[in-house]
C-alpha cells in the first residue's frame, strides 16, 4: 500500500523530498514518517477514505500547496483553518455540502475550490472568510440558482462559460464602462431573470435582451447616455426601471408586457413617446412618469390621458 511504500523510503530521502503524491483509497491515516519530510513543498492527496489529517502537517514549514480530492467534503476540514503558510487546493465530488460548509468557508487560504454537486440548489448565503479565492468551479450544478454581482469592476468581457449556469437568474452590471464585447456576451444568459446595468454609460442595450423570455425585472435607472430601449417581448417582466435615464428617447412597445406591473421613467425628460402605454395603463401598481415640466411630448397618448396622468 502507498502507507508501506512511504514508511519503507530511506531517511536521507524522507528529509530530501520536496513534492509528494498519494494515491490511495483504502488509506485512512497518513504515515507519521511524511511528518519528516522538512523539505516537502507540494502535498497532494486523493484518498477517498481518508479520516483525519495529523497536526504535523501545518507545521511543514516549507510545504506551500496542499490539495485534496474527495468524493465528499470530509469532517476534517476545520482541521486547515489554522494553516496560514499553505495555500489550500480542494476538489469534492459531493451530493451535498453541508455540514462541512461553514468550515469551507473560514479557509482564508484556499485558492481554489471545485464543487461536483449534482444535487445542490443553493449555496451558503453568508459572509465567508475566502479572501484569498483565485478559482473557483462549480461544475455540473445542474439545479442552482445563482446570482452574481460584477457592479463597479473593470470587467471588460463576459467569458462565454457563463452562458453554461443554465440557471443563472440574477446579473448586477451596474456602473460599468461603454464596452460592445461585455454587452455582446450577454446573448448567452438566456436564463436570466433580473438585469441590473444602472449606472452604467451604456448608448445602446444589445437587441439579445429581446430573447430573454424568463426576464422579470429590468433596471437602466442613471444611464444617462442611454438613447433606446431594444424590444422586449418577456411575457413575465413586472418591473422596468429606466429613471433618469436624460437622454432616452424611445421606448419599446408596451402592449405586449401585459405583467408589467412597475415602471419607473421619472427624469427621462427627453422622452418622446410611449408606445403601447395606453394598453396596459390600467395594469399598473407603481408608476412614476416624466411630467409636463421635463418638456415630455407623448403624441401616441391622446389628450384625454395625458389630462390624467400629467394633470
Amino acid at each position: 500500500s502507498c502507507s508501506e511504500l512511504v514508511t519503507a523510503l530511506s531517511s536521507s530521502l524522507l528529509h530530501s523530498m520536496e513534492r509528494l503524491v498519494i494515491m490511495d483509497d483504502q488509506i485512512e491515516v497518513l504515515p507519521d514518517c511524511i511528518a519528516e519530510m522538512q523539505k516537502l513543498e507540494f502535498l497532494e492527496l486523493k484518498c477517498q477514505s481518508l479520516k483525519a489529517l495529523p497536526k504535523w502537517i501545518g507545521q511543514l514549514k516549507q510545504l506551500h500547496t496542499f490539495a485534496l480530492y474527495c468524493n465528499n467534503i470530509p469532517p476534517f476540514i476545520d482541521e486547515m483553518c489554522s494553516w496560514e503558510h499553505i495555500e489550500i487546493w480542494l476538489r469534492f465530488r459531493c451530493l451535498q455540502l453541508e455540514p462541512a460548509t461553514s468550515s469551507i468557508e473560514e479557509l482564508r487560504n484556499v485558492k481554489s475550490i471545485e464543487l461536483g454537486c449534482s444535487s445542490l440548489e443553493t449555496l451558503p448565503d453568508r459572509d465567508a472568510s475566502l479572501g484569498g479565492l483565485r478559482e473557483l468551479s462549480l461544475s455540473r450544478f445542474k439545479n442552482i440558482r445563482c446570482s452574481l454581482d460584477l457592479s463597479e469592476t473593470g470587467i471588460e468581457e463576459l467569458p462565454p462559460w457563463l452562458g453554461r449556469f443554465t440557471n443563472l437568474a440574477h446579473l448586477k452590471l451596474s456602473n460599468i464602462t461603454q464596452n460592445d464585447v461585455l454587452l455582446s456576451g450577454l446573448s448567452h444568459l438566456t436564463s436570466l431573470e433580473e438585469l441590473d446595468l444602472s449606472g452604467s454609460n451604456f448608448k445602446s442595450l444589445p437587441s439579445c435582451i429581446s430573447s430573454f423570455s424568463r426576464l422579470e425585472m429590468l433596471n437602466v435607472s442613471g444611464c444617462k447616455q442611454l438613447h433606446t430601449i431594444p424590444h422586449l417581448s418577456s411575457s413575465v417582466l413586472e418591473k422596468l426601471d429606466a429613471s433618469n435615464c436624460t437622454n432616452l428617447r424611445c421606448l419599446p412597445d408596451f402592449s405586449n408586457l401585459q405583467s408589467l406591473r412597475d415602471l419607473f421613467l421619472g427624469g427621462c425628460n427627453s422622452l418622446e413617446c410611449i408606445p403601447g402605454f395606453e394598453t396596459i395603463a390600467e395594469n399598473f401598481w407603481d408608476l412614476e412618469l416624466p411630467g409636463p415640466s421635463g418638456g415630455i411630448q407623448c403624441s401616441n397618448l391622446s389628450n384625454d390621458f395625458k389630462n390624467k396622468v400629467f394633470m
